[in-house]
């Protein structure tokens, strides 16, 4: 149920989530198939998977503009006709890669909005979802074991334990999500970031691990109020909800956010005595999405989380 609403804070991202997963690509399509007469979401959907997930893919230009020349573009734009001049039939000149691109981009746009919009929300709630679902959990439950931040050894088998559950619900999530461990006193660093987070930051995890959440979502015109509320409620185990500015790596661009904060420690626990962590969610805010439903869904997902006291 938690992820499902995840999903629904950006059903945009959701899709582009899922895109990346092979197996939910897979489930995506044959439940399409089995439901739709029409076939403009399949067209739709091999679509956005040519251009985000194996143009994204591509490991060089040459690469790339192959892929572009001879598969996508030839498949989903239209085809250059030839030009009457004077009775003579001209063939048209190449089209340049840059302009195939473009056009390209614009296309997987509007499929990936119609997609999330009209399509995924009903798909989210059918069985074939479900099922994808608890297959993806039981995945991320293996991967989450190494993804986590423990240079000194600090964690004894039970919290790593606990750290684990907790890390393999970030990863299916399409939302931004992290743990700190808020026992370090000013540090607080990450011990765990999901993909989403390094994708809208444009980072990898190495890059981010250990750091403070606030420094890795600071930028040139971040709310230093908003920054410092964020480090108090961190510091002093408050669950927290505030509007972030946070910035792309290497000058990109910024975009602003939502993000909910939920602490746990153990029983009877303090930041000095006991090991606590702070689990955020953070999801951005898109021109014409309703904030006032993007912080009750935010809200309700931070009280959800099925997690007990962190086990000492």
């Amino acid at each position: 149920m938690i992820t499902r609403l995840a999903y629904s804070l950006d059903w945009r991202a959701a899709l582009m989530h899922l895109l990346r997963l092979p197996d939910a690509t897979s489930a995506l399509r044959t439940w399409v198939l089995t439901t739709q007469v029409d076939e403009t979401p399949i067209k739709q959907l091999e679509l956005a998977d040519g251009f985000f997930v194996r143009l994204g893919a591509c490991t060089s230009r040459d690469e790339a503009e192959r892929l572009l020349h001879q598969d996508l573009g030839p498949k989903y734009l239209p085809t250059p006709q030839p030009v009457n001049v004077f009775g003579v039939l001209h063939q048209p000149p190449p089209i340049p890669v840059d302009t195939i691109f473009a056009s390209l981009r614009t296309a997987a746009m509007e499929a990936c909005n119609t997609l999330s919009t009209r399509y995924l929300p009903t798909f989210v709630g059918t069985h074939a979802c479900f099922r994808l679902l608890e297959e993806r959990t039981a995945a991320n439950a293996t991967n989450a074991a190494s993804l986590l931040w423990d240079p000194h050894a600090k964690y004894n088998a039970r919290v790593r334990g606990w750290l684990q559950e907790v890390a393999s619900l970030g990863l299916g999530l399409s939302a931004m999500f992290t743990i700190s461990d808020v026992t370090y006193d000013e540090s607080q660093p990450l011990v765990f970031v999901n993909a989403a987070l390094c994708t809208a930051v444009g980072a990898q995890p190495r890059q981010l691990l250990g750091r403070h959440l606030c420094d890795v979502l600071a930028g040139p015109k971040s709310d230093e109020n908003a920054h410092q509320t964020l480090r108090q409620a961190m510091r002093h185990g408050k669950d927290c909800l505030v509007g972030i500015v946070s910035y792309r790596r290497g000058g990109g661009a910024e975009f602003s956010s939502l993000l909910a904060t939920r602490n746990f420690s153990t029983a009877g626990g303090t930041v000095k005595r006991g090991c606590r962590f702070c689990v955020s969610l953070q999801v951005e805010i898109d021109a014409g999405r309703p904030v006032r439903q993007l912080v009750q869904k935010l809200a309700k997902l931070m009280t959800l989380m099925p997690f007990s006291t962190v086990p000492p």
